[in-house]
């Protein structure tokens, strides 16, 4: 695509030599591209949306740094010389990105751990698209306008301030004097990038010496989703403590009632939405997880440098659980059955871009058998609306260039009684882009006249390292192939944002319970099929 693969080219061709550039280097091609994240590039405006995107995904620590170093571990950065072991180093993260971070105050520097060449291409265009609105704001204030007189609108100026709190001083500081962000990629070979996923796979391993579910040794069902609502469905804890939940969050509750009717949102899923808040008391955290253990669930904290929580959950165990969501329906001769099964099923928050391609192909390798593969992601969408359900068959790959057809499992019956009020699209063609910055209105048009409605992040790197599952060679390039493979496979994305109708994405709004139905309806399918597969090994014996 025009000046999209310019600056993926002149983000790796500028780091790869090892030395620090500077942010103000890829402003030039940020703004040729013209995102649709950051529609008011070329403009005086503000970019409300564009700036609040960026700060939610980069640690509020950037606000006082001075160089920022891309690293995949702390060996990597140690062996730069910057020595992560310090007391000087303290531990950080962003609002809405799984990166774990670190920030030397004294030094004014900040250490982001990437896992993939998308995480570096994420890093710098976000970093890019905040240092342009700074620069903006910095001119205005100049002229002598107020911080909160800058904005179009007044309410986007208390939003701003509302996501920064405490920050905000930091902001207005760096408003007055911008820092042109030195960024340094310290490391970015494969191998770096394969060590650094081993030592995250190997930590999930481990656990079997502290649970008794053993993930080298036992089949597994993978799926890729979030860290929320298979946890909540197959524990089903909300609906133990449903009484509790509901006195904690009462007033919430009746704020949000009329909207959760109007939305079609069920009882389960208006449950699992409010006990996140109840989840902030340590003694109901402390319950949960005694609670969760007696049933087999079990959570793998992210491992050092890659911030992806994993999850396992025993099959033959679970069965022992009366709390499991009702809507998945398991007959009393279907628990006893399934009690049999030493099956797991290993659940990660999903990943950004090539990371996924990375953690796949390592679980894959150390697995005794895969039997099902799931998907579920968040998308943008060209043809439907916010928390509709949306069923590719075929990819386009942006990182390899590869058209991918898919016999996938799932179709419109897999959700339908599970998402009443919402749409289910079905047969559709997704596209997998390099990054959320990294598209524009030329993309997006050449998407949707080529028919591919749902944009995505994941999908091209999952099914590359699938055909590497069922192919004796390395997946290729510039390449269009079949993947239907002899395990289980089940694609869904729920709509999160449509930029292309309306110019709707999560820079302006972040996605709260409009996603609950299509995130629980997918989440509760895949439960199903995992179940309805592994009942129907042992019904045959």
């Amino acid at each position: 695509m025009n000046n999209i693969y310019p600056y993926i080219q002149k983000i790796h061709s500028s780091l790869e030599g090892g030395g620090a550039v500077n942010t103000s280097l890829f402003v030039n091609e940020h703004i040729m591209l013209e995102p649709v994240l950051h529609a008011k590039v070329t403009k005086e405006a503000i970019d409300i949306a564009a700036l609040t995107y960026a700060i939610l995904r980069l640690p509020f620590e950037l606000l006082q740094s001075e160089i920022v170093f891309l690293g995949q571990s702390s060996r990597v950065m140690e062996r730069a010389g910057i020595m992560m072991g310090s007391k000087a180093w303290e531990s950080t993260q962003a609002l809405a990105r799984a990166r774990k971070a670190a920030f030397n105050d004294k030094k004014k520097q900040l250490a982001l751990f990437i896992a993939s060449n998308s995480d570096v291409e994420d890093a710098v265009t976000c970093m890019t698209s905040l240092y342009i609105e700074l620069l903006k704001l910095n001119r205005k204030v100049k002229n002598g306008t107020a911080l909160e007189d800058a904005f179009e609108i007044p309410e986007d100026y208390r939003k701003l301030a509302e996501i920064l709190g405490i920050h905000l001083s930091a902001f207005e500081t760096l408003i007055q004097h911008p820092i042109d962000w030195k960024i340094q990629l310290l490391a970015g070979s494969q191998l770096d990038y394969s060590r650094t996923v081993q030592e995250w796979f190997i930590n999930i391993a481990q656990s079997r010496k502290k649970v008794p579910v053993n993930v080298y040794e036992q089949p597994i069902y993978f799926v890729s989703s979030n860290s929320h609502s298979l946890m909540n469905i197959l524990s089903g804890f909300p609906l133990y403590k449903k009484e509790a939940i509901e006195k904690v969050t009462e007033e919430r509750l009746e704020k949000e009632k009329i909207a959760f009717e109007e939305e079609g949102v069920p009882f389960e899923n208006v449950l699992y939405y409010l006990s996140r808040f109840a989840a902030k008391d340590p003694k109901y955290k402390k319950e949960q997880k005694a609670f969760e253990k007696k049933y087999g669930v079990y959570k793998i904290a992210p491992y050092h440098n890659i911030d992806i929580e994993a999850q396992i959950f025993s099959i033959k165990d679970l069965m022992k659980n009366p709390n499991i969501d009702p809507r998945i329906g398991i007959s009393k001769k279907q628990k006893k059955q399934l009690a049999q099964s030493d099956a797991l099923i290993v659940n990660i928050a999903y990943p950004l871009g090539m990371a996924a391609y990375h953690i796949l192909k390592e679980v894959t390798e150390n697995a005794k058998e895969v039997r099902g593969v799931y998907i579920m992601g968040k998308a943008a969408a060209l043809n439907a609306a916010v928390g509709d359900v949306m069923i590719p068959h075929y990819v386009y790959d942006h990182h390899f260039r590869n058209a991918i057809f898919v016999h996938n499992d799932f179709n419109k019956d897999t959700f339908k009684k599970y998402v009443e009020k919402q749409s289910i699209l079905d047969a559709q063609k997704a596209v997998t882009v390099r990054g959320t910055y990294l598209q524009n209105m030329e993309s997006l048009q050449a998407d949707f006249k080529a028919g591919r409605t749902i944009i995505e992040m994941e999908a091209g790197p999952y099914l590359n390292r699938i055909y590497e599952m069922l192919y004796p060679e390395r997946h290729p390039q510039d390449d269009t192939f079949l993947i239907n493979p002899d395990m289980r496979l089940g694609m869904a994305y729920y709509v999160s944002d449509t930029p292309y109708r309306s110019e709707v994405n999560l820079g302006i709004k972040r996605l709260t319970w409009e996603g609950l139905n299509g995130t629980y309806g997918i989440s509760l399918g895949i439960i199903q099929d995992i179940l309805d597969t592994e009942h129907t090994r042992y019904k045959k014996k």
